[in-house]
């Protein structure tokens, strides 16, 4: 096979520490309804050019990746230690690039572009039709306007708390296919954000994001505003239901595999997993709602077209989490939750014209770093 021919959307290195000996991996196959053990990890999460043939991409994420496992395994070994800035700025960056640049997030954006396009085509001329359903050459695949989007709103995510759970149950964390979860605890369960469709913008209030690192170590991003996770260390010890609630996001999230470490999870367990996954909405699939026609002026008309994926929700709270403040009273009548800060929205908005002017060969770091000074 040529070389970067078969390329990672999930790094081996996240792989091989669900792993006993760091080459073969156990999974559960949610299609299969079953678990199969001593699988290659060089076979999974991976396909052939997904990025591009130019190899540019994912030559690009090869150094990042390698840049991260370093820092990864540290904080596996040594979970106590406190993350200084420079470090705290990787993790939340690669967790926002690990959540846009699976399979699983280019399959959401087309679900969501096919959506919009469907009631667009509805309401169009032949012409807007055609170029709708025909779009130029050079027009960027799903993965590449992931990674853009990823690499722009990195700002976003900037104000985020880091803390590291921690698990020394029998019970290991485990890891999908699709492993960087969104969600809003704040939110979710708020009668006041009821009529919201989706509760887990990069920018909103109340985000909390999780990526397992390990069977023992998890990585948690939070909005310190609204939360609070443990005390003033930079770990907190994850309770047994606390890992089977934050395993049973890894399944809801997944687009086809969860991959765990062999003895560390039974049968019935997988099998409880994959019962709570097929109760739940599929979050891959887009869901479109079309407001109400509205008369302008000259027999024109609008409406607001919305297209987005389910939220990924268990009915259950992550213990470790503290909610520390009281959701709006009164009628909220707005489309979106209130943004944790409007400034970073506005340097993001700044980011994507930067990233037009030419800085698509610097690394997401050295990026940042252009434009936020």
């Amino acid at each position: 096979m040529p070389s970067h021919k078969s390329q990672h959307y999930v790094p081996q290195f996240l792989l091989r520490n669900f792993s006993h000996d760091e080459k073969y991996i156990s999974l559960w196959n949610f299609a299969r309804r079953k678990a199969v053990h001593g699988v290659r990890i060089k076979s999974q999460c991976a396909k052939n050019y997904f990025y591009g043939k130019d190899l540019w991409v994912e030559k690009w994420l090869g150094s990042i990746e390698t840049h991260f496992s370093q820092l990864a395994r540290t904080l596996i070994r040594e979970a106590q230690i406190p993350l200084h800035n420079d470090d705290a700025f990787n993790v939340r960056s690669f967790a926002l690039l690990q959540h846009m640049r699976t399979a699983a997030a280019a399959a959401e954006s087309d679900s969501i572009t096919a959506g919009m396009i469907s009631v667009v085509r509805n309401q169009s001329t032949k012409e807007v039709r055609d170029r709708l359903e025909n779009p130029p050459p050079g027009h960027p695949t799903a993965q590449q306007a992931c990674l853009e989007a990823a690499i722009t709103s990195l700002p976003l995510v900037q104000d985020l708390g880091v803390k590291i759970l921690t698990n020394d149950h029998d019970e290991g964390f485990i890891l999908s296919d699709n492993p960087v979860v969104l969600q809003n605890q704040w939110a979710e369960r708020a009668k006041v954000f009821s009529h919201i469709l989706g509760k887990t913008g990069l920018a909103v209030r109340g985000l909390l994001i999780y990526m397992p690192l390990s069977p023992t170590t998890m990585i948690c991003l939070y909005d310190s505003d609204v939360y609070r996770v443990g005390g003033r260390n930079s770990s907190v010890r994850a309770s047994k239901k606390d890992v089977r609630n934050l395993n049973k996001l890894q399944a809801v999230n997944a687009q086809q595999n969860l991959y765990f470490e062999k003895g560390s999870l039974g049968e019935n367990v997988l099998k409880e997993l994959a019962r709570i996954r097929e109760g739940h909405p599929d979050v891959h699939v887009a869901e479109i709602y079309e407001g109400p026609v509205v008369n302008v002026h000259d027999g024109d008309t609008k409406n607001m077209v919305s297209a987005g994926t389910p939220d990924v929700r268990i009915d259950a709270r992550i213990s470790s989490v503290t909610i520390v403040e009281n959701v709006p009273k009164g009628p909220y009548r707005y489309v979106v939750l209130p943004p944790r800060s409007v400034e970073r929205i506005r340097i993001s908005e700044q980011a994507r014209e930067v990233w037009h002017n030419g800085y698509q060969s610097l690394s997401p770091y050295d990026f940042h770093r252009a434009y936020k000074s």
